[in-house]
């Protein structure tokens, strides 16, 4: 019986080991980062897709009632709470008593927000959580916000909106406090327009860049003019 030599009993040595897992690292470092960026690319397209649906069902909606559906106090597009009428005054009018839309799977944000900012600087930043009603915050509904010509619609508004607009956190998962930043960047200066900008998610800057994905419709208003006319422009 032949003996096998020392060399085939031998194993790899530490330096190839070395090798191979270098080798395993590097591929790992190109592949995770372009998978990571093709699921925030597949996520930023379905937000639009779900908004373009969303948009159908809120002018099929308007053609019916000349009006779209009020908004509540947190600018949620869903919630539990219903009107002294016992209307759902939120984007679950869109379903029922007549489905404009089916399902409510469209109204959450894939991205899973967990943040807001709360002024225009983007640096004021809070938690998602429970508001002073009780009524869960984090449920990671996108934000839907309808407004008259002239004023915010709250929940039990009388008049009736005129505009609305659609807000999706984007990859940096943090929405905007809509209503502060209306009321703050209400005149059309390029100070303002700098300021909102940087509110819009845009790929050139990085896939995983700050800002929303955004899209508004209706009436143009006069009262916070800047703001919609910016986000009819870079969303739609």
């Amino acid at each position: 019986m032949k003996k096998r030599s020392l060399r085939s009993l031998r194993g790899f040595t530490l330096i190839e080991l070395l090798i191979v897992v270098a080798i395993i690292a590097i591929l790992a470092a190109i592949a995770v980062p372009n998978f990571l960026e093709a699921q925030t690319r597949a996520k930023v397209a379905r937000m639009k897709a779900d908004f373009r649906t969303i948009t159908l069902g809120l002018e099929t909606y308007h053609i019916d009632t000349n009006a779209y559906p009020h908004t509540n106090y947190d600018n949620r597009a869903l919630t539990d709470r219903v009107n002294s009428s016992g209307y759902q005054l939120t984007l679950e009018r869109l379903t029922t008593p007549i489905a404009y839309m089916t399902g409510d799977a469209t109204y959450y944000d894939v991205f899973k927000p967990h943040y807001y900012y709360w002024q225009p600087d983007l640096e004021s930043e809070r938690v998602l959580q429970q508001d002073s009603h009780g009524d869960d915050r984090t449920n990671q509904a996108i934000w839907y916000t309808a407004r008259t010509p002239t004023s915010m619609v709250t929940w039990n508004g009388a008049q009736n909106p005129t505009w609305w607009f659609l807000e999706s956190s984007g990859p940096d998962r943090h929405f905007h406090l809509t209503a502060n930043m209306i009321n703050t960047l209400t005149a059309d200066t390029s100070a303002n327009q700098g300021k909102v900008g940087k509110m819009f998610y845009d790929p050139t800057n990085g896939t995983m860049s700050r800002g929303s994905i955004w899209r508004a419709g209706g009436t143009s208003p006069s009262w916070g003019a800047s703001f919609y006319k910016m986000i009819q422009y870079a969303g739609g």
